[in-house]
C-alpha cells in the first residue's frame, strides 16, 4: 500500500482543476483506491484550503473543500501536535543546512509542518505541486497532475 500525504495544494487541485488533470486528481481521492492509496494530511490544510473560499465569500466552494477532506472518510486528518511543533523545528534547522533535497531549501513554517506530520506518519510519498519544498531522503514528490497522478498509481 502506497502511504501518501496530501499538501494544500493536492485539494485546491481536485476541487477547482478543470480539464485534462481533473480526471486524474479525481482518482486521488476515488474510494476505488483506497486498498492501494492511505492518504493523509494535517489539520493545518483545513485552514489552508478554506483561505480562497472566505475570501471569495464562496459557502458552496468551502463545503466542497470540507467534504472532501473530512466528509468522505479518505483522508486522514493528523493534528498539529505539540511534537508535530517541535519536530518542525528540528526539521527547519536541519533543511537551512542543506541536508534536504529541494530547489531553493524553501523552508516556511507551513510547509515544515506538512512535511514533519509526513514523516511522522510513515509516507513515503508527498502530493505536492511546490518544487522547492525539500523532502527527506527516501520521499517522492509527485505532482498532483494526470502525469504524476497516473505514474503513482501504476507503480503501486
Amino acid at each position: 500500500m502506497i502511504v501518501a500525504y496530501l499538501d494544500s495544494n493536492a485539494f485546491i487541485m481536485a476541487v477547482e482543476t478543470r480539464g485534462r488533470d481533473e480526471q486524474a486528481v479525481a482518482r486521488l481521492f476515488s474510494g476505488e483506491e483506497a486498498l492501494r492509496l492511505r492518504r493523509i494530511t494535517s489539520e493545518l490544510t483545513i485552514a489552508e484550503v478554506l483561505a480562497g473560499p472566505s475570501r471569495k465569500n464562496d459557502p458552496r466552494l468551502e463545503r466542497a473543500y470540507l467534504s472532501l477532506i473530512v466528509g468522505q472518510g479518505l483522508v486522514e486528518v493528523q493534528p498539529v501536535s505539540r511534537s508535530v511543533l517541535i519536530e518542525t523545528a528540528r526539521y527547519r534547522s536541519r533543511a537551512n543546512q542543506g541536508s534536504m533535497t529541494g530547489a531553493d531549501r524553501r523552508n516556511f513554517l507551513p510547509d515544515a509542518v506538512h512535511v514533519v506530520t509526513a514523516i511522522e506518519s510513515r509516507c513515503t510519498v508527498f502530493v505536492t505541486n511546490d518544487k522547492r519544498i525539500p523532502l527527506p531522503d527516501g520521499m517522492r514528490r509527485v505532482t498532483p497532475t494526470a502525469d504524476g497522478i497516473r505514474a503513482l498509481l501504476e507503480t503501486s
